[in-house]
């Protein structure tokens, strides 16, 4: 299973501006439930013991 990133999204529908009210709605709770990329490589580190 492949998980989508905020990333992702934007590549696979462009430019925000001509995004349907759903995409929006889409784009919302994909940044809600994805941690910020800053946070992901800082649990990634931490998992494999490069840790604080």
């Amino acid at each position: 299973m492949t998980i989508m990133t905020l990333a992702d999204f934007r590549a696979d529908h462009g430019d925000p501006v001509g995004w349907s009210v759903a995409d929006h709605d889409e784009y919302t709770v994909l940044s809600e439930l994805s941690p910020p990329a800053r946070l992901a490589a800082e649990l990634a580190a931490q998992a494999a013991g490069g840790g604080r």
